[in-house]
Parts: C-alpha cells; sequence; structure tokens
C-alpha cells in the first residue's frame, strides 16, 4: 500500500505553539511525543499512519484540552489500547478507523467522561471493549456510538 512508503516523521517539540488548537500528523512516528512536547492548547488531534507499536493512550489522555481525537489508518498497530482513569477530562469525540491490529480496548472508571461521540469503523479485530464499573456510561448510552466493519 501507499501508507507502507511514507517516510517516518521526525519531529521537534511542539509545546512553543501555543496558539495550535488543530494538529494532523500523517507518517510513520518511532514513538509519540511526551506529553509536555505537544501544543498546550490542542483540541483536535489526528494521527495517521503512524504505526505506533505502543499504546498512545496513556500520554494523549494527559492533553488537558484534548476534544477529538482520531486514530486512522494503521495510527496503532498493537494489540490493546488502555485509558487510564481520570483521563481524557475534556474529549467529546473519538474515531478508531482501520485499526487493523487492534483487539481489545479497556476504558477504566473515570477516564473519558464527557465522550458523546465514538466512531469505530473497520477494526475487524476489536472485540473486546471494557468499560469501568458502577457508573460508567455504556457505550450505548452515549449521543452518537457506531461500529462497523466495512
Amino acid at each position: 500500500m501507499i501508507w507502507d512508503i511514507l517516510p517516518s516523521l521526525s519531529l521537534k517539540p511542539l509545546s512553543s505553539l501555543e496558539e495550535l488548537s488543530n494538529l494532523n500528523l500523517l507518517g510513520k512516528l518511532q514513538k509519540l511525543p511526551e506529553r509536555d512536547q505537544f501544543p498546550p492548547n490542542i483540541k483536535v488531534l489526528t494521527l495517521s499512519v503512524s504505526h505506533l507499536v505502543n499504546d498512545p493512550m496513556p500520554i494523549l489522555g494527559q492533553l488537558p484540552s484534548l476534544t477529538v481525537l482520531r486514530l486512522l489508518a494503521n495510527s496503532y498497530r498493537g494489540k490493546k489500547i488502555v485509558c487510564p482513569q481520570g483521563t481524557f477530562k475534556e474529549l467529546r469525540v473519538l474515531n478508531l478507523w482501520m485499526l487493523k491490529d487492534l483487539e481489545e480496548w479497556e476504558l477504566e472508571e473515570g477516564a473519558m467522561e464527557k465522550l458523546k461521540e465514538l466512531n469505530i469503523r473497520c477494526c475487524s479485530n476489536l472485540n473486546n471493549i471494557l468499560i469501568g464499573c458502577k457508573g460508567r456510561k455504556s457505550v450505548s448510552r452515549m449521543r452518537d456510538a457506531s461500529k462497523t466493519n466495512n
């Protein structure tokens, strides 16, 4: 595929870009930048064809202003993602698209409490979604939740 020939991205810290609120990264990343290397006011983040092997959710969940997260087209190549307790405090929209290796998503209690829209598309191996214990909204009670494999 054309995605396999994309060059690796070499990112310098973006933390000085205080006005940047929307960031789209297309290309392979050796590793996800640390939380303090992202723009401090990032609200919308899209990763595509990043080929990350380590779960990005613990780092991305610490971005304090993030409201929309899109993990697209092999942005993550691992089998499991975990959203730790208390992360993604402002996230409203999550798109997981074409993560063909993803099998399990664990959403710990107290994570993504403001999530209103969830789209999971072409994640054919994702068969296990674990949502934290008591008091947690179920996926079916979110305003818009969809999972398709086409």
